[in-house]
């Protein structure tokens, strides 16, 4: 390589980094841990907030399924849009069938683990 186009690369470099350190502060790239999960006590809050949607969906999901098996038997009842309720029984049921190993990302929880072929990745 020529001394010319070593200092062109060294000052792309530093043009970069300096592009960076606007962005995301001195010395750092932007894929830094979130403030929020930088102490166990956020991180244990994550975790809560997590299982709790993941319980969430769940719920919304059996919900829906009761809907569609009550205007199964009622076809021709013009009250089909009513929300159906589930009883503490069935919630308590619901959350204790939910697959331990279930998993939500933390920092993209629109994120869903999929496999490549590569193995298994967040992906969307």
């Amino acid at each position: 390589m020529d001394l010319e186009f070593r200092k062109e690369i060294l000052a792309e470099a530093e043009r970069i980094d300096k592009l960076e350190d606007e962005l995301y502060g001195e010395n750092k790239c932007g894929n830094e841990l979130p403030i929020e999960l930088s102490t166990k006590q956020g991180r244990l809050k994550k975790m809560r907030e997590a299982k709790e949607a993941i319980e969430r969906e769940a719920i919304e999901k059996a919900q829906v399924g009761k809907t569609k098996d009550k205007t199964e038997l009622i076809k021709n009842d013009n009250n089909d849009n009513d929300e159906v309720e589930l009883t503490e029984y069935e919630t308590d049921e619901i959350i204790e069938s939910i697959n331990p190993k279930t998993q939500r990302n933390f920092t993209d929880p629109e994120s869903k683990i999929m496999k490549t072929n590569n193995g298994f990745k967040y992906a969307h």
